[in-house]
């Protein structure tokens, strides 16, 4: 049962973590995504990992109380509804993650959720991590990756965009953040127009894209005013980050995001969060398009075209 206070369990996490106050509203609102991605210090992330598995599957009000069966059985390393990976494992083979799919098919013994702990995201190969990607793109409800890497930077971003992201480091944080949009967003701010002004017209040019499906050429039209080619990879990366925080936004966390202010621009509308993922999606496939010399142009529009079917599928 969820609790209407503030959880005892995450009080002394969330205060040497504060990304993880969005973690404990999701959870307090019934709204937990279906992957979460911890990054951070292996031993740090796997501590969590493992104790917030526990709490969630504790069968006590009290949770974790650490004598009923689920409890029990977690600590034995025998629970039948959490599948885990040992760290000697890593990088995790493909044989494994076959063998994560065969458990994931199965029904959850106690009947709520099922849990599994992937260590080492982001030493992932590629074709372990496109399996991966079979179990986190059709997710069940009652199903929860917990995915831990020590660099979000090196998480695939195919990977990368279908979890919700908690950097486990002391202090302030932004989940979703990574080195990459960070520096990007730095740049913004030193050219002659600034940062604000750009996220001015990437927050009206989202609106319009927002308000009805319209051409996809024009909406790329109007992005290259905004953007030149030189200027396109920063523009990208500063509408990923808004993409990012309305990811958060539409999951209650209104703590941890790199623009506080999308919480009063109310024309942005409220969308469930798996459109503003597959909208970052998106633009994460465009910025690896960009990255690869695609013409400008035409990787604009290709953009567009994508996000029309996103806004359609709304």
């Amino acid at each position: 049962m969820v609790e209407d206070s503030l959880s005892p369990f995450f009080l002394s996490w969330t205060q040497k973590y504060p990304a993880l106050a969005g973690l404990e509203r999701a959870w307090m609102q019934q709204q937990l995504p279906h992957a979460l991605l911890l990054t951070g210090p292996r031993e740090t992330t796997e501590q969590f990992a493992s104790q917030f598995a526990k709490f969630l599957l504790c069968q006590d009000e009290s949770r974790p109380c650490g004598s009923c069966s689920s409890c029990r059985q977690f600590a034995a390393h025998i629970h039948p509804d959490v599948f885990t990976f040992d760290n000697s494992e890593i990088p995790i083979k493909t044989a494994r993650l076959e063998e994560l799919q065969v458990w994931m098919s199965r029904r959850a013994h106690y009947g709520q959720k099922k849990i599994y702990i992937l260590p080492g995201l982001d030493k992932l190969s590629l074709v372990a991590a496109n399996r991966l990607l079979k179990c986190l793109e059709e997710p069940e409800s009652e199903i929860l990756a917990i995915l831990l890497a020590e660099s979000l930077g090196g998480v695939l971003p195919t990977l990368r965009s279908r979890s919700f992201a908690y950097e486990m480091q002391s202090g302030r944080s932004f989940p979703w953040e990574d080195a990459v949009v960070h520096q990007s967003l730095l740049a913004l701010e030193g050219e002659e127009s600034s940062i604000a002004g750009s996220f001015e017209q990437v927050l009206q040019w989202i609106e319009a894209w927002m308000a009805t499906p319209e051409s996809p050429l024009l909406l790329a039209q109007q992005w290259l005013k905004i953007f030149s080619s030189v200027q396109l990879a920063n523009g990208l990366q500063l509408l990923l980050a808004v993409f990012r925080d309305m990811i958060h936004i539409s999951l209650g966390d209104s703590q941890n995001l790199r623009f506080p202010v999308l919480l009063e621009r109310h024309s942005l509308e409220r969308w469930p969060v798996q459109i503003w993922t597959q909208a970052a999606d998106v633009v994460q496939e465009t910025l690896r398009r960009h990255a690869a010399h695609v013409m400008p142009q035409l990787n604009v529009e290709r953009m567009c075209i994508c996000l029309r079917g996103v806004r359609i599928g709304v």
